[in-house]
């Protein structure tokens, strides 16, 4: 799958996100809702013209991706495999994103961390290195 390394995404509750914040898109809409892409924030959220074109601000934060995933194929990543246990996400409802509790996101962390190592081969801490520096340190 292509994706792009890095992007802006617009968030509504701009001034609770800061730099280092884990992200996790979903799509929605599908027959194969789910995860499909990690990554964390860099920088901090910066005020411009809205997506929408109508004349109004937004703020927009600029991620970097740690992988991009296609639950249709992937189906680990799937939303009915984290639901019962993310049981407050809105995980088939296309939104602009919330902020989750400490407790949750360290939970969330966990198991994507869980997942990740079983479809890519990655070392354990892959993601931890990715969302403390930036860089992902693969296993030589």
């Amino acid at each position: 799958m292509e994706f792009p390394t890095d992007f802006d995404w617009s968030v509504y509750e701009w001034q609770k996100v800061k730099d280092g914040d884990m992200v996790v898109l979903l799509q929605v809409g599908t027959e194969d809702d789910g995860i499909a892409m990690i990554g964390k924030i860099v920088g901090e959220p910066e005020a411009g013209e809205s997506w929408r074109k109508d004349g109004s601000k937004v703020h927009y934060v600029y991620i970097s991706i740690f992988d991009a995933f296609d639950p249709a194929k992937e189906k680990e990543f799937r939303a009915e495999n984290f639901e019962a246990d993310f049981d407050k996400f809105k995980w088939y409802k296309g939104h602009s994103g919330e902020l989750i509790d400490k407790a949750t996101a360290d939970r969330l962390f966990e198991r994507l961390n869980t997942v990740i190592q079983g479809t890519n081969d990655l070392q354990k801490d892959a993601l931890l290195s990715f969302i403390k520096t930036g860089w992902l340190i693969l296993d030589e």
